[in-house]
């Protein structure tokens, strides 16, 4: 049915035989996660909520993920954007001992992302179900304020610590995982919409 096309059908399935064009999507991947890092460390929202930063770098890495469709691409990507984010003296990670946090957060993405692919899952019902996804990469990520609190510990949304926190982790990778997916699913049916066109 061309009304609800699915995100196996959206693109060409990639071979995991042709070990070099994996190689080629991992390599996008880390590129994607390294532009996502850049993008976190120098947009400046000064929202002062607590994973606001999700929308710039899990976006990116969600996205890419579903675009290149390799399995470990948004762990890799993930991973890639926190080194980058570190190593400009951005905090995206939490610091370099929570930087597995942010690795995970990734690996959730993946997991998703290969169930939408093997299940063949239309397109419309991926948008909710990554924004889901975000949501739960965004609160592993958060657990680096339970662990190391910050130092002037605020009421968010009118809810205490960490409560208000872990709300606000939600909201954004919520945000963040919609968007990634729109982005992705609007690029695949236009991509496919060309290669008919040929």
């Amino acid at each position: 049915m061309h009304g609800s096309q699915s995100i196996g059908s959206a693109v060409v399935r990639l071979s995991s035989s042709d070990g070099a064009l994996q190689w080629r999507m991992l390599l996008i991947n880390l590129l994607v996660g390294a532009a996502a890092g850049l993008l976190s460390a120098s947009m400046r929202l000064d929202l002062h909520l607590p994973g606001h930063r999700a929308v710039f770098w899990l976006t990116v890495v969600i996205a890419g993920r579903l675009l290149a469709r390799h399995r470990l691409g948004a762990t890799a990507s993930a991973s890639a954007a926190a080194c980058l984010s570190l190593a400009l003296g951005r905090n995206l990670a939490g610091g370099w001992l929570f930087l597995p946090l942010v690795s995970a957060a990734g690996a959730l993405i993946d997991t998703l992302s290969a169930f939408i692919e093997r299940k063949s899952v239309p397109a419309w019902l991926v948008v909710p179900l990554m924004g889901l996804g975000g949501l739960g990469a965004n609160l592993l990520c958060s657990i680096k304020r339970l662990l190391a609190p910050p130092r002037a510990i605020r009421v968010v949304f009118g809810l205490p610590f960490p409560i208000g926190n872990m709300v606000s982790y939600a909201v954004f990778g919520l945000l963040a995982g919609v968007a990634g997916a729109v982005v992705a699913v609007v690029a695949m049916k236009r991509l496919r919409g060309r290669s008919h066109t040929h």
